[in-house]
């Protein structure tokens, strides 16, 4: 996965975790859109390990794609009837 870490001017992180092969891709469907091209979401290749420690540090976590979200799933941080599906793409948002 891709993981990119910002920072608010308050210290406060938000995580982004992208599943390595959508970097760089859009996807639309109806209204909703997802530009995954944008620098926002280019980060740094890391495991599952570092992206778990990383979720208990966020204020915000922002997940796209079947692994990111599976993930956040997993450990408990994303609700299952919160995920949105942009261009069959899966996206989850998460106020920690």
């Amino acid at each position: 996965m891709i993981c990119k870490k910002h920072f608010l001017t308050d210290g406060r992180m938000i995580l982004v975790v992208v599943d390595d092969e959508l970097v760089g891709k859009r996807f639309e469907e109806g209204d909703l859109q997802i530009d995954l091209s944008k620098e926002f979401y280019k980060g740094e290749k890391v495991g599952e390990a570092e992206v778990i420690g990383l979720f208990k540090k966020a204020y915000i976590i922002h997940l796209v794609g079947e692994r990111a979200v599976g993930l956040g799933i997993r450990e408990g941080y994303v609700d299952k009837n919160r995920i949105v599906k942009i261009g069959g793409v899966k996206h989850a948002e998460v106020l920690c």
